[in-house]
């Protein structure tokens, strides 16, 4: 019986690529990876529809309207405010920010967002796991509600939520001025990057004083019964958005003299971040996790292929440290232009990862390199 050497049989394994059709793959897989990273290439139009019965208008999946100018409310005399939304969430288990009061160039923001089931009042970035109820307000079951006109009012010192009229929670450390509600109005996305909500929105109005139980409960029978908080102008209006138009690109304030809310034509983020820093990225969820190692797997292949590649060269010496680096320079490349694509994110967590990937498909190149020839 013939023996067969262990050597003898890798070599006859051993696989053959010519070099022009190593480099042919090389080139479509980094045009993969930026198809992959830059799709759809431009922004979407601006999923934003009046509603035909009713004064109603519904935000899509990529959708936002945002105020033509900044609102100017702030006041020492007074900090007290107060303001309603009436809203209807497309989905009960979704995410997204509702209306946002972005104080640019301070980069002050204060949002309300829907997180599944729970109503959250939010002031500056975006922790999600923030527990400092300075900093964040939630009021649970909230949009186990079809529809809910949500009252928020403070005094400058505590503030107090209502749903429908009844109290559904007070917080005496989130505090809420007339400070927080100055800036420009966003509904239904946010400042610095796409977290969209998906929903109706028939009416929000903003005052410049506390509202009591009394009050609020009376806004919500007009409301319900005729479409607005009063007949006439509410104690102390400084904005009111009853969503009559039923068409355009406008949606006007009703008090006089106020700025309107502009429906732009295409989706937008107002102030996109740029290679927003892993800290503020990191949130501990699976999408988390799952984004970070599809990351690292997507560009496994291109350290594979283009490593193989140079390699090849005997000219090139440091073949794993031209490809890791030309890994980071592709990325680096996505990242930037991904900061003006306001359905993609721009993050240096993605920059890590996807280098990572390079690494881990050049180091994989090393060990097969016995296996596979260049010719």
């Amino acid at each position: 019986m013939r023996i067969v050497h262990p050597i003898s049989m890798l070599r006859s394994s051993a696989i053959h690529i010519p070099r022009r059709a190593l480099g042919a793959i090389c080139l479509a897989t980094v045009c993969a990876i930026l198809i992959a990273g830059l799709w759809p290439f431009c922004a979407p139009l601006n999923e934003v529809a009046w509603v035909k019965q009713g004064n109603v208008i519904r935000f899509g999946e990529h959708g936002a309207a945002l105020s033509s100018d900044k609102l100017d409310f702030a006041d020492q005399t007074r900090a007290a405010c107060s303001f309603e939304i009436w809203v209807r969430p497309s989905k009960t288990w979704a995410t997204g920010s509702i209306l946002t009061f972005y104080g640019f160039p301070e980069s002050r923001e204060f949002r309300l967002e829907q997180e599944y089931t729970d109503l959250v009042l939010r002031h500056g970035s975006d922790e999600r796991n923030s527990e400092d109820k300075r900093q964040a307000l939630r009021i649970g079951n909230v949009f186990r509600k079809k529809q809910a006109l949500i009252t928020v009012t403070s005094d400058g010192q505590q503030t107090s939520v209502y749903i429908d009229g009844q109290p559904a929670g007070r917080s005496p450390d989130f505090k809420l001025s007339k400070t927080d509600l100055s800036g420009q109005l966003i509904l239904a996305n946010s400042p610095f990057r796409s977290h969209s909500w998906r929903g109706e929105i028939k009416g929000l109005s903003i005052y410049g004083s506390n509202l009591d139980a009394k009050q609020v409960e009376r806004h919500y029978q007009n409301w319900a019964e005729h479409g607005e908080p009063l007949p006439q102008v509410p104690e102390q209006a400084l904005a009111l958005f009853l969503f009559r138009e039923r068409c355009g690109n406008v949606i006007h304030n009703a008090v006089t003299g106020g700025i309107n809310l502009e429906v732009p034509k295409r989706f937008l983020v107002v102030n996109q971040l740029r290679f927003e820093s892993p800290v503020s990225e990191y949130h501990s969820t699976r999408s988390y996790l799952k984004n970070a190692l599809l990351n690292i797997a997507g560009f496994v292949p291109l350290g594979f292929v283009l490593s193989l590649y140079l390699a090849a060269d005997p000219r090139i010496r440091r073949a794993t440290l031209l490809t890791v680096l030309t890994g980071m320079a592709v990325s680096l490349a996505i990242e930037y232009f991904q900061s003006f694509l306001p359905t993609r994110y721009s993050g240096c967590t993605d920059l890590i990862t996807n280098t990572i990937g390079t690494c881990i498909g050049a180091l994989w190149r090393k060990g097969l390199a016995s296996r596979i020839t260049v010719a």
